[in-house]
């Protein structure tokens, strides 16, 4: 820091430093707008080892690592054409969590190495037999519940059709039993992942809605005094719901609501969450992105095109453009108003009103929006 460094040389410093001093395995993290990391640190007492951030500013939900821990080099794509090289992805920092859980399991090194044996076995013989892995990875689960890359093996088969609804279901309830009802720690990215999977396989009814919305509550009864951005977390969840919702019972419904009608203007106004960024990432980007989405599928499903320029007016009646911004290293840290508008922000909500006139052909109103705008 003396040198000018700021996060990013803090946390690779710490993270150095905790590697090759403390004997604490670290990894640098990124965070939006903001570099952090975290090592697993071992308590005396225990023995067991934990993760621990450092220099951590934002929740987990939207914090992301390198994970080098793949059962094999093919798992995530890397063929032949890379020459079977182990390159790893970005996977959320609570990917990373589970590998201390597992190992304060009794026995856990034994269990978390033959968990891994048993789905290496699963892959191969899928591979080369053409033959559902699914058994294998059962036993892989039976060994370690925690295992993230055997959990992400069945949310993808969701994700591609390839379970039915029944089978969705209860891989979710064995999910939510062993990640979250049982788990000494949260995992509230991965579950929130896992369920928007099984969410988006399903027919939105009104059965559905209800299962959600249930199912949600029943989450956030346990996390609820957890140490992370419940409210942030617990927004996003509620974002899922209302694609649902909108469709059912229309924009009215959404904005008479007792909880939908309050989260809407509360992420406008950027007032959700112990921090606006705890919104960011996966799977609408932020918060106001996220009102956008639910807006989206409203638009594509109603037929009536005068409730859909309502819908639109009311985004319009909720834009401040003229805000001036202060770059610095990629994101914006300060916005007020100017009479004379220098740049947009991010994530505004002008480039999506322009969008949706132009899809329902309404180039008048688009030209008078555009030049009020620019006005």
């Amino acid at each position: 820091a003396q040198d000018g460094g700021v996060c990013g040389r803090l946390s690779y410093l710490s993270s150095l430093g905790d590697t090759c001093s403390r004997i604490a395995p670290s990894k640098g993290v990124g965070q939006p707008g903001h570099a952090a990391g975290f090592k697993f640190q071992k308590d005396a007492q225990s023995g067991s080892y934990q993760q621990q951030f450092f220099w951590k500013i934002y929740d987990e939900r939207v914090s992301v690592a390198d994970w080098t821990l793949a059962l094999t080099e093919n798992l995530w794509g890397q063929h032949g054409s890379h020459k079977h090289e182990h390159s790893g992805r970005s996977a959320n920092t609570q990917w990373h969590k589970t590998v201390p859980t597992s190992l304060s399991l009794d026995d856990g090194q034994r269990r978390w190495e033959k968990g891994r044996l048993a789905a290496m076995v699963a892959i191969q013989a899928s591979y080369w037999h053409d033959v559902d892995a699914s058994l294998w990875m059962q036993h892989a689960l039976s060994y370690d519940p925690y295992s993230i890359e055997v959990w992400e093996y069945f949310r993808t088969r969701i994700q591609q059709g390839k379970t039915d609804e029944t089978q969705a279901l209860q891989l979710w309830s064995r999910f939510k039993q062993a990640m979250v009802t049982d788990a000494p720690t949260p995992f509230h990215a991965l579950a929130e992942h896992f369920f928007f999977t099984v969410v988006d396989s399903r027919t939105c009814d009104r059965d559905m809605l209800a299962w959600q919305v249930s199912e949600v509550d029943a989450l956030f009864a346990v996390w609820q005094s957890s140490p992370f951005d419940v409210d942030a977390a617990k927004a996003v969840f509620m974002l899922k719901q209302m694609e649902c919702a909108i469709v059912l019972d229309g924009m009215k419904g959404i904005q008479t609501h007792e909880r939908y009608g309050r989260l809407l203007q509360g992420l406008l106004d950027e007032t959700v969450g112990a921090e606006t960024l705890n919104l960011e990432g996966p799977p609408y980007g932020g918060g106001i992105k996220g009102v956008l989405k639910v807006l989206d599928v409203y638009l594509e499903k109603e037929t009536d095109k005068s409730k859909s320029l309502e819908a639109i007016e009311w985004v319009k009646e909720r834009v401040r453009p003229g805000m001036m911004q202060w770059d610095l290293f990629g994101k914006s840290y300060f916005y007020w108003m100017q009479f004379d508008r220098v740049i947009e922000k991010p994530g505004s909500m002008i480039a999506w009103i322009a969008a949706a006139y132009t899809k329902l052909g309404e180039d008048n109103r688009l030209m008078q929006f555009q030049a009020w705008v620019h006005s």
